[in-house]
């Protein structure tokens, strides 16, 4: 049904709005996406939960900011708790601080005690409540510009399987 739906072309952000999303564990889910490099381009999509628009029956996740957080996977971000406390990529952004699992709460943590920073309750890329999420950081706005250019802008060619992307190092700046 998807394919035949589909319009435009890799630079299209197709969003499905559905009674019920079944995540990638077979469960009921808030929504899913493909990410540039997990689908074909041409067909890839996001598929979001009707329930989680504003007016919606998902309690504390009902005011739209999946579709936001979904559009962000389409764009290339990971969760901000990939790979949890571990000295790893994580979300291979640098000013996403790492998170030992998702925040479901607006309850400041500090998951990961030895590393710099609080777990990013206000990130679309966390799955903390709708009324907590409020930004991407700088870092994440690079990388997802980085992936739209690799992989969505029509005006460039098309990334060949061997296309790496660099971790993100979030800007600097001096006042």
């Amino acid at each position: 049904m998807k394919k035949a739906l589909f319009k435009g072309d890799t630079d299209t952000w197709n969003l499905y709005l559905i009674d019920t999303v079944i995540g990638s564990s077979g469960k009921q889910a808030l929504g899913k996406a493909s990410t540039p490099f997990s689908a074909g381009l041409s067909s890839d999509h996001s598929t979001v939960d009707i329930d989680t628009l504003p007016g919606g029956n998902w309690k504390n996740y009902a005011l739209g900011k999946t579709a936001v957080h979904e559009c962000g996977h389409w764009l290339g971000l990971a969760h901000t708790f990939q790979g949890g406390c571990d000295d790893g990529l994580g979300d291979a952004v640098d000013d996403t601080p790492p998170e030992k699992s998702a925040s479901s709460s607006c309850k400041p943590r500090d998951s990961c005690p030895h590393k710099p920073g609080l777990n990013p309750i206000n990130n679309y890329m966390d799955y903390s409540p709708d009324s907590c999420m409020t930004e991407f950081t700088p870092g994440q706005y690079i990388r997802a510009r980085q992936f739209w250019e690799l992989f969505r802008d029509p005006k460039v060619a098309a990334p060949s399987a061997s296309t790496t992307i660099q971790q993100t190092a979030a800007p600097s700046a001096s006042i």
